[in-house]
């Protein structure tokens, strides 16, 4: 088993990347305990938000934050996004974003409203509410 990384506090958060395949086993679920102490500045593999926040916000923040407890395990520590060439007019290519966890740390606890971030949640929240229209119109 690989050496983990610890945090200040000397709690084990996250593996440090192995050379093993990673299995579904090595994806740690997140559980209440994981919310007992939610540090301030971002810690890769802690929570992101208090229990009792979000458990008020909506839900795609809640899905997001589930994925991120999971994929933080998993050893990932930014997402990708791409961004249809249509909607900054880039001709036929796409933009591409990259996103770190800090960075959605800062934006969820109002510490940092970045451009890029804002304009990736306002596509997301679009592309979340084309779907949920096209289900709806299906379904009638």
């Amino acid at each position: 088993m690989p050496p983990s990384k610890e945090a200040p506090s000397g709690d084990v958060h996250v593996k440090q990347p192995s050379s093993q395949p990673l299995t579904l086993k090595d994806i740690k679920k997140p559980t209440i305990d994981d919310y007992v102490n939610v540090p301030s500045d971002y810690v890769p593999g802690r929570p992101m938000l208090q229990w009792t926040l979000l458990d008020m916000i909506q839900w795609p923040i809640k899905r997001f934050h589930d994925w991120y407890m999971r994929a933080v395990h998993a050893g990932l520590h930014a997402i990708r996004v791409d961004i249809p060439a249509d909607v900054f007019a880039t001709g036929n290519e796409k933009s591409k974003a990259f996103v770190t966890f800090e960075d959605m740390h800062l934006l969820l606890n109002y510490r940092r409203l970045d451009v890029q971030l804002i304009t990736i949640w306002c596509l997301y929240v679009s592309l979340m509410h084309t779907q949920l229209l096209l289900i709806c119109s299906v379904k009638l």
